[in-house]
């Protein structure tokens, strides 16, 4: 019920970009995942990794 009175407030092809290029492989677009106090330590961090599943490249950021 409360979800039919809630209207988008966004267009959400604005979120629709497309994945960086692999700087290994070159094959393969680059994704990520979103960690939040990863371990309950407190630490959040972003991982990019290649969507080619023979490559294994990938890149971890520490978000502060």
């Amino acid at each position: 019920m409360i979800a039919k009175m809630l209207k988008k407030n966004y267009t959400p092809d604005v979120f629709k970009v497309n994945d960086p290029p692999c700087d290994k492989c070159h094959q393969g677009g680059m994704d990520f995942k979103l960690f939040e106090n990863f371990n309950g330590d407190g630490l959040d961090w972003v991982q990019w990794f290649c969507k080619n599943d023979n490559c294994g490249h990938f890149i971890n950021v520490e978000l502060v």
